[in-house]
Order: C-alpha cells, then structure tokens, then sequence
C-alpha cells in the first residue's frame, strides 16, 4: 500500500470522527463573514456616503447665512494740498473695520428642488444596494459552505472507492496465488487503484481550493463544518405556486427596487435640467456696519452702517445650448433606465420560475437518489456473492461499487443543491433574510 495515500485516507476518515460539538455551522460562518467581508464594508461606506449628499442637496434649499469681519490699516502721504495751493506735507494714518452679516433663503428654486429629489432618489437606491450586498454575502457564505462539504463528499467517495478497489486488488492477487483467478483480473486491478488514486488526489486539491474560498470570507482557518443531516425533509414552498412567486419578486425584489430608483433619479435629473430655464427667486437681507477714510487729515474716519432686505429674481436667457444639450442627453438617460426596468422585471421573472422548478425538482430528486442508493447497495451485495462463487468477474464487482458509492455521493450533492437553490429562489424574490440561514442550521447535525 502507499503510505502517502494511507495517510491521507486516515485523515478523512478522523476528520469524520469529530465530535459534531467542534464543528461550525452555517450562521456561525455568516456571522464571521460579517465581520470581515470587505464588499459588505465598501457597501456600508457608500451607502453612507450617499445619505450625507442627500443631507447637502437640502442645504440649497434652507436659509443660508454668512458673516464677514476685515480691518486694516491705512496709511498716507500727501506731498501737498493742490486745493489749498500749499506746499506743506500731509500724512494720515487709520485704522478700517467691516463687520456685514448676509441672510438669503429660496423663495422659488425648481432646480435646486429636483436636485435635492435626485439625492432622495440616490439614498433609496443605496438602500436598495446594501440589502443587495447583504443577501449577496448570505449567498457566498451559503455557497462556500456547501461548496466545501460537497468537496469533502467528493473526497470521501474517492477515499471510499480506493480502499474498496484495494481490497478487490488483494482479493484478486489472493485468488490468482489459489488458481482460481486470472491475470487479467489482477492487470484491471491495478489499473483501477491507479484510476482511484488519482481522482482521490484531484479531489483533496478541490477540498483545499473550497476551504480557500471560506477563508476568504472569513479570515479565519476553516474548521469542521456541520453536515446536512441524514433525515433531513425537504420543506414545501410557501407560497405554492409559482406564479405567486412572481408575483413577491416583482414586489420585494432589491434589484428591481434599485432600478426603480435609479429610474425616478433619473427622472428628477431630467426636471432638473428643464427647471433651469424657470425663475429662481430669492429673498435676501444684508446689514453692515464699517469705518470709511478721512475725508481729510484733519478729520475722524467715519461709521456707516446700512441695512438691506429685499427679493432678487434670475432668470436664465442664453446659454449657449448647454441647457438644449443637457435636457437631451437626461432625457435619453430616462429612457435608458426605464428600458433597464423592464428588463429587470422580465429578468426576474425569468429566473424566479427556473428556480422555482428547480427546487420542486431538486425534492423529487432527492427522494429518487435515496432509492437508488438503497437500489445500488443491493445490487453490489448480490455481485460480490457472485464474484465470491466464481459466478461474476472483477469488472463487474468494480462497476457495482462504482455505482454505490456514485448513488451515496450523488444523494448528498442533491440536498446541497436543494438548500442552496432554495436560498437562490429567496434572494431573487427579495425575501432572504438572515433568519434563513438559522433555519438550516436547523437541518445540520448538531
């Protein structure tokens, strides 16, 4: 026998033998993912980022006010008076202080108003986004969970089926020392321990490729994971019907939520453009008090104060087809985002039904792979009893364990497909929440 290979089956098969109390289930992956996921990160930062425009767009619509406070110093020299027809030299030296207090507020602003509607329109959207990124990550958490212990199933059956080709292997050269085997028996013998060998080292490379994918979630080493367990029952849909399905995407969905807001942004970005041309009044008010210079040397700076209300109207008249060429090119951007609805609409309508008849397939498929494991398992039984009585040769004992372990393997994956499609039907219909995830830990092995 192969050491390395020894080694490695003896490492599975004590990775199996774990205590269930020491292995990780599926929330608390999810929770460390939360942590650290830096997608989720940059999703919260923009989604921030987003509020505080919005908080800067209402700013142009609020009383806005401004203080402004200067003084200097001012100094002169006259070399003569040419009014007093004097040669005598003048100098002068004063100080100037301002102090001037401005108020305005928008009495009638329509750009400044949609603009602040555009900032809405954006904070929704990246509303809509977060939960986008949220449900995204209960995914790849989900997917690299299963992933992973579809891996390890893969592993195990390659593990499986090289120790069973093994013991055919001896059983054979056994039988050919006896005389009642041949040397082809042995030849194909071999020729399958080296077929398994080598798919049982394919497979722990893809084991170690999954578990980079959880680390790469998590930040953390990966360790034994809670596995499906064997009496899990699949749940029947609620709502039952695909239609009724449809019908929740369309209305819940965060994809076609954010559409829908980037449709309405685009929408005020257009009225924004057209509110350009209408007047834009403003109601203002000014107070200042400042020193001014001398009228002579002989005389004090003098204090001035003044006090100023009133309402200022503007109104654009040419433009130089800025406004012409900004009015088209928003509205075309409308047009574009309306288009993208619809086929955000047709998009999950689409994919909520394929999903939908993949999970009530994947029900029925679990149920079928559960019979043929028991189907293939009586069969191998009935081979090996031939091939001990001379009856079958060794290729068909090699094809009847081939397909129980295949049956065995292909009975898990089923249930790891159910669960992620499941998970996949509630995030598209915008439904998938983090209380999902708990309910499947609810199907692991505790």
């Amino acid at each position: 026998m192969n050491r390395p290979l020894f080694l490695n089956s003896l490492l599975v098969i004590i990775m199996s033998m774990i205590p269930k109390a020491y292995a990780n289930d599926l929330y608390t992956i999810y929770q460390q993912a939360l942590a650290y996921d830096a997608e989720l990160a940059q999703a919260n930062a923009e989604r921030r980022a987003v509020y505080f425009d919005k908080i800067a767009a209402r700013g142009a619509l609020l009383p806005q006010m401004n203080v402004r406070y200067s003084t200097s110093n001012v100094e002169t020299e006259l070399a003569g008076n040419p009014l007093a027809n004097s040669q005598q030299r003048v100098d002068a030296s004063y100080d100037l202080t301002s102090l001037e207090f401005t108020a305005s507020t928008a009495l009638w602003d329509l750009s400044s108003w949609y603009k602040f509607q555009v900032a809405v329109s954006s904070d929704e959207q990246a509303e809509y986004q977060l939960t986008l990124a949220e449900q995204d990550l209960m995914l790849r958490v989900s997917d690299g969970y299963f992933d992973y212990l579809r891996a390890q199933r893969q592993l195990q059956t390659a593990v499986n089926q090289t120790e069973a080709v093994e013991r055919s292997l001896e059983l054979a050269q056994q039988r050919f020392i006896a005389g009642a085997g041949n040397q082809a028996d042995v030849e194909e013998a071999k020729a399958r321990f080296d077929s398994a060998r080598v798919n049982q080292l394919n497979q722990q490379v893809a084991v170690q490729i999954a578990e980079e994918a959880i680390m790469s979630l998590t930040g953390q080493a990966v360790p034994q994971l809670a596995d499906l367990q064997p009496e899990m029952q699949t749940v029947k849909l609620l709502p039952s019907r695909v239609d009724q399905w449809v019908e929740l995407g369309l209305a819940r969905s965060a994809v076609l939520a954010a559409a829908r807001s980037q449709q309405k942004q685009q929408k005020m970005q257009r009225n924004s453009v057209f509110a350009k041309v209408s007047p834009n009044v403003q109601l203002f008010a000014n107070y200042s008090d400042s020193s001014q210079p001398p009228f002579t040397a002989s005389t004090d700076t003098a204090d001035v104060t003044s006090q100023q209300i009133g309402i200022s109207v503007t109104m654009p008249l040419l433009a130089g087809g800025n406004l012409y060429g900004s009015a088209r090119a928003s509205t075309k951007r409308l047009v574009a985002a309306e288009q993208n609805v619809l086929q955000q609409e047709r998009q999950i309508q689409q994919d909520i039904r394929s999903l939908f008849y993949r999970v009530t397939t994947d029900s029925e498929t679990i149920r079928a792979r559960g019979q043929s494991v028991i189907s293939a398992s009586t069969a191998l039984t009935a081979v090996e009893q031939g091939y001990q009585a001379g009856a079958r040769n060794i290729v068909e004992l090699f094809d009847a364990q081939t397909v129980v372990f295949q049956a065995e393997r292909d009975y898990d994956i089923a249930r790891y497909d159910y669960v992620l499609n499941l998970l996949r039907l509630k995030a598209r219909a915008g439904v998938l929440v983090s209380d999902d995830l708990q309910q499947i830990n609810t199907w692991l092995e505790q």
